[in-house]
């Protein structure tokens, strides 16, 4: 972690194990990150003032990213296919999509009122679908052409809080990043 003046450089986790694909808490007081210190990579938080850590996922965990109210962590799985959420005060991990495939663990994008996911194993080829939190249904909003398959192993996806712009990386002859407005 640095301040915002590239100053002050030191780090949040340690060990012999692996800290990875850090993401801010929505009230920026923690971080949540994915470790496989107990064997397998799980998901953690790290409160930022007292160092403590928590471990959040409990049956694999990987990318996971703070909902904007703060009470849910949705997640992917390194070894598995889809999305996840677990409440941040404790609770069940339920599985919430099958989208993404496996391999595209980085391929979704939290907004206030639902998920973005980059699908690029879908049978219609590369789709871009959104997951409404209001209604639980996953629809399809963009299918990309043949050959826009996003680079696996990548976070790929992003939008903007209000969920009206998608930016995604698209792996053609060169990796891109591309723009998608007025979504919903």
């Amino acid at each position: 972690m640095i301040d915002k003046e590239g100053r002050n450089l030191h780090s949040v986790t340690a060990g012999t194990y692996e800290n990875v694909v850090p993401s801010w808490s929505s009230d920026g007081k923690a971080i949540y990150f994915a470790s496989n210190r107990v064997g397998v990579f799980q998901t953690w938080r790290h409160e930022l003032a007292s160092a403590r850590e928590t471990q959040m996922t409990h049956h694999g965990g990987f990318a996971g990213f703070e909902s904007f109210d703060g009470t849910t962590l949705y997640f992917s799985k390194f070894n598995g296919a889809g999305i996840w959420s677990v409440p941040v005060a404790g609770g069940e991990e339920k599985r919430i999509t099958d989208a993404p495939h496996l391999g595209y663990w980085g391929s979704f994008a939290v907004t206030k009122d639902g998920l973005y996911l980059l699908d690029s194993e879908a049978d219609r080829g590369p789709t871009i679908l959104y997951y409404a939190f209001q209604t639980h249904r996953l629809s399809r909003i963009l299918t990309l052409n043949e050959g826009q398959n996003a680079p696996p192993w990548a976070a790929n996806l992003g939008a903007s809080p209000d969920g009206r712009i998608v930016l995604f990386a698209q792996g053609t002859s060169k990796s891109s990043i591309v723009l998608a407005e007025n979504l919903q």
